[in-house]
């Protein structure tokens, strides 16, 4: 991670470069899918929420010419589980039979085939995706899986998944300590 500038400034920088030509374009990526992981101190998980929120996402608001969705996967996950009609059977497996129990349900209900058709209908006619929420969801939704998954799907949209742990561009960390099975070095660090 870039310890010497904080995490404001790297967001401001982000805000900034979403809305250059050259990133737009696609320009420099040589044919690779535009995917970009933005890797972040998990300590600033609040900050990173709060500005896309207050400043990345207003500035893109319904009048912007470049369209931006947030997808935030515990809440895709949330919904899921609401439109199944199973969120309330999954929260009382917990009550029965522990965490345990509940992992399984889980994983079971929402795999990464259901995140994926999910995503993809989010994701319609926006030309920057912005995947939140890879802590929240964690261990139910593996973020190596879905970020291997989503090239077939995203192939045109900008996706920057804001990981909360460290990026390498050969593993992915999960704060800082869970290192993910998968080795994922197709998306640029941003």
């Amino acid at each position: 991670m870039k310890k010497n500038r904080d995490i404001i400034t790297r967001l401001k920088e982000l805000k900034d470069k979403l809305c250059d030509e050259n990133f737009l374009k696609n320009r420099g990526l040589g044919n690779e899918v535009p995917f970009y992981v933005f890797d972040y101190e998990p300590n600033n998980e609040y900050k990173v929420r709060s500005y896309i929120k207050k400043e990345i996402l207003k500035r893109y608001d319904s009048d912007s010419d470049i369209k931006v969705v947030e997808i935030d996967l515990y809440e895709l996950m949330i919904e899921s589980l609401k439109n199944d009609g199973i969120l309330e059977k999954v929260i009382e497996s917990e009550e029965r039979g522990g965490s345990e129990t509940l992992f399984k349900n889980l994983k079971n209900s929402f795999s990464t085939s259901v995140a994926i058709k999910y995503i993809t209908k989010k994701a319609e006619g926006s030309e920057i995706v912005l995947l939140t929420g890879v802590g929240k969801s964690f261990p139910i939704c593996t973020f190596d899986t879905l970020l291997s998954n989503l090239q077939t799907v995203l192939d045109t949209q900008k996706l920057i998944a804001f990981f909360p742990g460290k990026y390498t561009k050969m593993e992915l960390v999960l704060f800082e300590k869970e290192k993910l099975k998968a080795n994922y070095y197709r998306a640029f660090k941003i």
